[in-house]
């Protein structure tokens, strides 16, 4: 499966540096105001293969291209982004793994930048209505989850990382129910045997 998509925000509200000068020398002020444009151009390629009845293997391919121009910078980015996935069923045993590395994004003169991430799961499905299982993520990550900021502006450059220590090898019990109910309604019995009731009228 391939998927195509662009989209583009006139004038949208984006970030912006100017610099003004002072007694004490410049000031950089950072401030979010209409910008000239924003373009984004995303080209998604998605692999399934089922190897077996119990076993699916899937990966997929993400190319993103941004255009930003505000009143005074004009930036671009290009970024490439992968990810696996493998989905084992058996009887009532359900598990799987999937894992997609770093994703950049940018808007105005901010570039974000997430991190690596991984995530594992093992169910057990009893009857037809639950499903009990595990979840693991950032598992065997040394910090954890980390995500970036990063401002590139002609005036000022400037990054910012934050770490979440606390999220990795994140070991999360699920429970789910599923139930459905419909609605039920009488079946109409329509006599089509077309007799004549000697009223020349056919019912």
């Amino acid at each position: 499966q391939n998927t195509l998509s662009y989209i583009r925000s006139h004038n949208p509200v984006m970030s912006n540096v100017i610099r003004e000068e002072s007694l004490n020398g410049y000031l950089f002020i950072r401030s979010f105001e209409n910008q000239k444009k924003l373009s984004v151009l995303t080209n998604s390629l998605n692999l399934e293969c089922a190897i077996s009845n119990n076993f699916a293997f899937s990966m997929g391919i993400n190319f993103k291209s941004y255009q930003s121009q505000g009143l005074t910078y004009y930036h671009t980015l290009n970024n490439w982004q992968f990810n696996v996935a493998a989905d084992w069923f058996a009887k009532n045993w359900n598990a799987g793994i999937n894992w997609h590395n770093r994703e950049l994004s940018l808007s105005g003169e901010s570039l974000s930048q997430t991190g690596s991430a991984s995530t594992m799961y093992v169910n057990y499905i009893v009857g037809n209505q639950w499903r009990i299982g595990l979840i693991g993520q950032y598992l065997f990550s040394r910090n954890g989850p980390m995500f970036k900021e990063c401002l590139n502006s002609k005036y000022l450059i400037k990054e910012e990382t934050t770490i979440v220590p606390a999220q990795r090898n994140m070991i999360m019990l699920t429970v789910a129910w599923n139930f459905s109910k419909g609605k039920q309604r009488k079946e109409a019995n329509i006599d089509m045997t077309n007799e004549d009731n000697g009223a020349s009228i056919f019912k």
